[in-house]
């Protein structure tokens, strides 16, 4: 991207749109790093503060010399309160003529000249695609696209059927753990051989039937007694 106009940091700062002039002013510093190796602004910004300094060394060499010379004359009080006063009043010209200063050197100084190419962007103007060329990159970004949505299809599949073999798993593990259970049991009331655990399996349900059906005759039993009492 080539620069087509003499744009200064002054112009990006009328852009309305916030997040737009955001973006704007740091493209803009980017550029005029690229050109100038520093930014106008900073410069300013650095002149600004150094003539603050020696302005602030010399004030307070001028409040010493008073101090020094004339302190049985004039109180250390009010030669400070002289010297804050000019101090007030040299900050404001020097606010006044930075102001100037800054609008003539962005303007007129540091302003990056018309069909400029910055280093970032010669590249752009080295490799200059065709529009076949184009055409294939487009058409390799769609390929491309395809096939990572396949493998995303695939990997949703393969995680559906790892699921199903987890849940496998943890079933097998239960049915393990229900087959070491009854061994304990067998184990436990002397049965060894699968036959004889299934005879002694058989045998304990027709225990539990028989006392079952006992229980209940007893029941049958009581309850026809106590209607007997009744009718008598």
């Amino acid at each position: 991207m080539s620069v087509s106009s003499c744009t200064t940091v002054e112009s990006v700062t009328m852009v309305t749109d916030e997040m737009t002039s955001g973006q704007s002013s740091q493209k803009q510093a980017e550029y005029e790093t690229q050109y100038f190796g520093f930014t106008p602004k900073s410069f300013s910004n650095g002149v600004y503060n150094a003539v603050n300094d020696y302005m602030m060394d010399g004030l307070q060499a001028v409040e010493g010399y008073m101090n020094t010379e004339y302190g049985d004359v004039i109180a250390p009080s009010q030669v400070n309160e002289g010297v804050q006063k000019m101090q007030q009043k040299m900050a404001k010209q020097v606010d006044k003529a930075f102001d100037t200063l800054e609008a003539y050197l962005f303007t007129n100084i540091f302003c990056i000249p018309e069909n400029t190419v910055l280093p970032e962007d010669r590249v752009k103007q080295d490799k200059m695609y065709t529009e076949d060329e184009e055409k294939k990159i487009h058409k390799d970004i769609e390929e491309y696209t395809q096939k990572i949505l396949a493998v995303k299809h695939a990997n949703t599949c393969l995680q559906g059927e790892l699921d199903d073999i987890d849940r496998a798993q943890a079933q097998m593990n239960l049915m393990l753990k229900q087959t070491q259970d009854m061994q304990q049991v067998l184990r436990q009331a002397g049965v060894t051989d699968v036959k004889d655990s299934l005879v002694y399996g058989a045998n304990q349900v027709l225990k539990r039937v028989n006392l079952l059906k006992d229980i209940q005759v007893v029941s049958n039993k009581n309850s026809i007694k106590g209607e007997d009492t009744k009718k008598s």
